[in-house]
């Protein structure tokens, strides 16, 4: 049986006016532009970072070099040093021991940051976002109020913990991940519009007129520059960056109608103005693997983790287009890839069920379905799987059961209806 999870395009803001400071960005002239880099690129040194991390470190610099000038270094006085500490503690006696911290030391011809990163177990999305979101602060970003910003401060925890900060020229900033936190629900993994426009305007020349509105594309990489005008580096139209998020959100409204065609004509738009987006990329290929041209969308999906290797529906999209043309090792090594980057991605362990059930092991596909209930304990499809593989393994009550867990959970699933209806039809007129 083929149950096939979709991932939802992702939505990305579009403007609002109410949202803090302007509808475009977060930019607060009594807080930024306290510090600015003047000499590019700025070096990057991975110190002391764990094996098991140093790639995800990587790929968040890389990330980040889409938009601002850095580039990873050897040498060990580099501009900026990542290192992991023991413990954060104790370094301000108003917070407790934090995940990490940014420092910025700054003289008349000296800059240099540090981020300290405390040493303890991390799952890939969650330090990607702390990776993401503490070189932000090392470009010059300050925090927003915004949930789909990168630079976005979490609410406080009831707790009171408090797991990162930063520190600037103005002062120690935190960064407060509630208790209990996880990545797939809280985590960002790749810059808003509005942390771009940000961006922008703290290295403009007028950062209070709309000089640094310019026609540039702020999307275009300035890896490998040496030193440059920043200013002219990150202008941008403003028009064309919310043209972007018009395109997309057109793009999701028409995906989430089932009309396909209509959805990829505005995410190719969005894709003319950008084509290194990896939503956009992403979502081109949800809808090719939605209309069953599965080569496509192992193109587009591919491209899109190229971009953000980060992101685990895209491994879980991969998988599916594998699947659909019946090759199941490399749709299994995919599912994996995103538990992998997040061991809590429910989808993977769904899918991972379907395969099995579709490839005759049963036993692995009720473990991995019991994965994906253990996660997420009102998962429909996951009870409907192992049903599924119950009543290949003989076990009809058992798998009864789980049809109605499922119907308990949407009594207006018709895949969990029709399950049991064939199932109960079988047992009470064939099976005597």
């Amino acid at each position: 049986m083929q149950n096939k999870v979709f991932a939802s395009p992702n939505y990305h803001y579009s403007g609002n006016s109410s949202l803090q400071y302007s509808q475009y960005d977060y930019y607060n002239p009594a807080v930024d532009r306290q510090f600015r880099w003047t000499k590019f690129p700025v070096k990057i040194y991975i110190g002391n970072v764990p094996s098991e991390y140093r790639e995800i470190v990587k790929n968040s610099i890389k990330y980040w070099g889409n938009y601002f000038p850095f580039e990873i270094s050897n040498d060990p006085k580099s501009d900026v040093d990542i290192v992991w500490v023991s413990n954060l503690s104790g370094t301000d006696t108003n917070f407790k021991n934090p995940y990490a911290l940014t420092s910025n030391r700054i003289d008349n011809n000296y800059h240099k940051c540090l981020i300290k990163v405390r040493n303890r177990k991390f799952a890939k999305t969650e330090l990607n976002e702390i990776m993401l979101h503490e070189l932000g602060h090392v470009a010059g970003l300050g925090e927003s109020s915004y949930p789909d910003d990168i630079m976005y401060q979490i609410p406080k925890a009831s707790d009171g913990k408090i797991t990162s900060w930063t520190f600037m020229s103005i002062g120690y900033i935190p960064l407060i991940l509630p208790s209990g936190y996880k990545s797939e629900v809280a985590g960002k993994s790749s810059l808003s519009q509005r942390d771009l426009h940000t961006l922008a305007r703290i290295y403009s020349n007028s950062p209070n007129d709309n000089e640094y509105m310019g026609n540039n594309n702020i999307n275009q990489s300035p890896n490998n520059r040496g030193d440059c005008n920043i200013s002219k580096l990150f202008q941008q139209d403003c028009s064309t960056q919310n043209s972007i998020s018009d395109y997309i959100n057109k793009g999701n409204s028409f995906y989430h109608t089932h009309d396909y065609n209509k959805a990829l004509e505005s995410y190719k738009k969005a894709l003319d103005v950008n084509p290194n987006n990896p939503t956009v990329n992403g979502n081109i290929g949800l809808c090719y693997l939605a209309q069953g041209k599965y080569d496509l969308a192992i193109d587009y999906t591919n491209k899109a983790i190229s971009i953000n290797p980060n992101r685990e529906d895209y491994y879980v999209d991969l998988g599916l287009s594998y699947k659909g043309k019946d090759l199941y090792d490399k749709a299994i090594e995919n599912y994996k890839k995103a538990i992998a980057v997040n061991p809590s991605c429910t989808n993977a362990y769904v899918n991972l069920g379907s395969i099995y059930v579709d490839t005759g092991e049963y036993d692995l596909a009720i473990i991995n379905c019991q994965k994906a209930i253990d996660i997420k304990p009102n998962c429909e499809l996951a009870y409907v799987n192992m049903g599924v593989a119950y009543e290949n393994k003989g076990e009809y009550h058992k798998a009864l059961a789980l049809f109605e867990k499922a119907l308990s959970i949407n009594p207006n699933s018709t895949l969990a209806k029709n399950n049991y209806n064939s199932l109960n039809h079988y047992i009470l007129n064939v099976q005597k």
